[in-house]
């Protein structure tokens, strides 16, 4: 399946529950446009008890690259998912392009069975060569792994091979070689020191890949020009307070 399905079945099991012991018909409207749009978006927890975002708007010019920052369990994460299709228990109306336009990167990757190549090529990515595979493990500073681990078509148990920050580096070659229109980035860094976090974020820019990113860490903002605070309580803030340094 694919990488969206992997964050669904791993990541989602109680919302898609409670939708289908309710019987819930999906309330978020979801619409696909060459665009990313949040129109009179109200996100509420499954269970309908708790409001975490009331009434946001905002749409992202060309290039326009969006962080979403506040505290732990304000709807950050429930945000991307809303936007990716998972979570629908609120109103309003969703706008974006198609999901094979998309990428979704977890803080925790999801690491499949399998050898390097296979762990590199996941989800989508088809007739890639060698050279292509060594120089995208060059570009996240994973360089030395084809020879660490015997090849990039030796076998092993990734997730407990590798530590979490190599397999968020992993998780970026992957969007490196699958190129999207769009990336949403789940705090997909927290592993990492500030200089790989650089490193990564400026491949992206390189790559005129737009994003989409939650994250805490204030050297994020340079790389960002619309920010989104969730402040608790439904509130939310939206500010372009400067035009990113990197373009």
């Amino acid at each position: 399946g694919s990488y969206l399905e992997a964050v669904e079945h791993r990541a989602l099991p109680e919302v898609a529950g409670v939708a289908l012991a309710a019987g819930a018909r999906p309330r978020i409207e979801t619409v696909e446009a060459p665009r990313i749009a949040i129109e009179a978006l109200t996100l509420q927890t499954p269970d309908n008890r708790k409001t975490l975002v009331r009434g946001l708007f905002f749409e992202l010019g060309a290039h326009e690259r969006l962080l979403i920052v506040g505290e732990s369990g304000v709807g950050k994460t429930s945000l991307l998912r809303a936007i990716a299709g998972l979570w629908r228990v609120g109103s309003g109306r969703v706008v974006r392009p198609p999901l094979s336009e998309l990428m979704f990167l977890p803080q925790r990757p999801y690491m499949i069975p399998g050898s390097l190549r296979q762990q590199l090529c996941y989800p989508r990515a088809h007739d890639v060569t060698d050279a292509q595979l060594v120089s995208v493990l060059q570009r996240v500073h994973l360089a030395d792994l084809p020879e660490r681990v015997g090849g990039l078509d030796t076998e092993f148990r990734w997730k407990d091979l590798l530590s979490l920050g190599e397999q968020q580096k992993i998780a970026f070659a992957r969007l490196l070689l699958e190129q999207p229109g769009w990336a949403f980035l789940d705090e997909a860094t927290s592993a990492l020191d500030p200089v790989n976090e650089n490193l990564l974020y400026d491949q992206l820019v390189a790559a005129r890949i737009n994003v989409v990113s939650v994250g805490i860490r204030a050297a994020l903002f340079e790389y960002h020009d619309v920010l989104l605070e969730l402040l608790g309580n439904g509130e939310w803030r939206l500010s372009r307070p400067r035009s990113s340094r990197r373009a």
